[in-house]
């Protein structure tokens, strides 16, 4: 529960009631932070409608993007918008498309509703003063700075423990257990909503338990959902004219061009099995860079953790088709890669750089979506 004693700590008043009275603002805007993670759209659809009538306490009623009739309309038709087509199975990819992007909106537009009251402050410089500490520059607000330090990894843990759980629903043979998780999710979000206008510590302290508990799920819904979207969802983006896969793509993460000074071979990769610390389903990088076969791992803050296998000439044995994905094979280091079916049309580069003489399927096309499904079940 540190998150009820951040802004005591940081603003340290002379009394407890004169910093609750002080951080009232920092404090209402940490209650929306659940609702808002769990569906954002419904959250806002909520609070904008609250806003407009007038009604709820003084961060909403008062709140610059919230009070407006536009903001209710828009939040509606993206509230609603994912339902449709969840109701069958077979038109579930596309809500699982609209969740996806939903979700990216949302946690922006989540931030912005949480930070807008505090940029009036901006031009009140005596109100700045009174709160700023001598460490900060009085240009900005440190309510600001901590809802963003607080609210951006709030969003990041929650929505990827949640989209992990929707993944796992649309996997499920089930047809109407799409809609059905989806109405939960909206129905959980607007009770948060509701209970923070009724009773906004115990929002607080339920808000801070929902993090609490995805931050215990967090690494593996993480490399879950990166594991389903780079094999399942990326060739499916390709085939409809998103992006394009290369050899050396030219958006590098940082973190690894910083391990690679000359990269000649960069392409992304999964673990069939666990290999050294490594565990099964983890994306990777297998670059060549200078003639020597690295595998790297991005990690938080620029950080990498990096292998490496020597010589590209003596690893890999053969490549091999899948259902749904291409398995590099290395019987030297005793390791599987699994590649997505993008880098079909590039096997012919890929066995003549390792030296692999067998034959493999080229050119693919991306197959339907319940041989996919099927895969993935298989695999999980």
């Amino acid at each position: 529960m540190l998150i009820l004693f951040i802004p005591f700590i940081a603003f340290g008043q002379s009394t407890l009631d004169a910093a609750i009275t002080s951080n009232t603002n920092f404090l209402e805007s940490l209650g929306l932070l659940g609702g808002m993670a769990i569906a954002p759209f419904a959250a806002l659809f909520v609070t904008s409608l609250i806003s407009v009538l007038g009604l709820g306490n003084e961060f909403i009623a008062g709140n610059p993007i919230l009070g407006n009739w536009i903001t209710v309309v828009i939040s509606g038709v993206l509230t609603f918008a994912p339902l449709l087509p969840k109701v069958f199975k077979s038109t579930a990819v596309i809500g699982q498309a609209i969740d996806w992007i939903n979700d990216r909106a949302g946690a922006v537009v989540g931030i912005i509703v949480l930070v807008s009251p505090y940029f009036n402050e901006f031009s009140q410089t005596e109100a700045v003063q009174e709160v700023s500490l001598g460490f900060i520059d009085p240009g900005a607000s440190p309510m600001l700075l901590l809802t963003l330090a607080i609210a951006i990894p709030y969003f990041v843990v929650v929505m990827t423990v949640r989209s992990f759980f929707g993944i796992l629903i649309f996997l499920s043979p089930i047809p109407t257990l799409d809609a059905i998780f989806e109405v939960v999710k909206q129905g959980l979000s607007v009770g948060m909503i509701l209970l923070y206008l009724v009773w906004p510590e115990a929002a607080l302290i339920v808000t801070s338990m929902v993090f609490l508990i995805s931050f215990f799920l967090y690494q593996k819904a993480k490399r879950i959902m990166s594991f389903f979207r780079y094999l399942y969802l990326r060739p499916i983006g390709r085939s409809l004219g998103f992006g394009e896969t290369t050899l050396l793509p030219s958006n590098l993460p940082r973190a690894v061009s910083a391990e690679l000074p000359v990269p000649s071979f960069a392409i992304e990769v999964v673990l069939k099995q666990p290999f050294q610390n490594w565990q099964r389903r983890q994306l990777l990088w297998l670059t060549i860079t200078n003639g020597e076969l690295k595998l790297i791992q991005p990690k938080w803050f620029g950080l990498t953790e990096t292998i490496s296998l020597g010589s590209q000439l003596t690893t890999f044995d053969r490549v091999e088709r899948k259902w749904s994905h291409l398995l590099l094979y290395s019987e030297a280091h005793h390791f599987q890669l699994q590649l997505n079916l993008t880098y079909s049309p590039k096997i012919d580069e890929i066995e003549t750089l390792f030296g692999i003489e067998n034959e493999a399927v080229k050119n693919q096309s991306v197959p339907k979506m319940n041989t996919l499904l099927h895969a993935f079940r298989q695999a999980t």
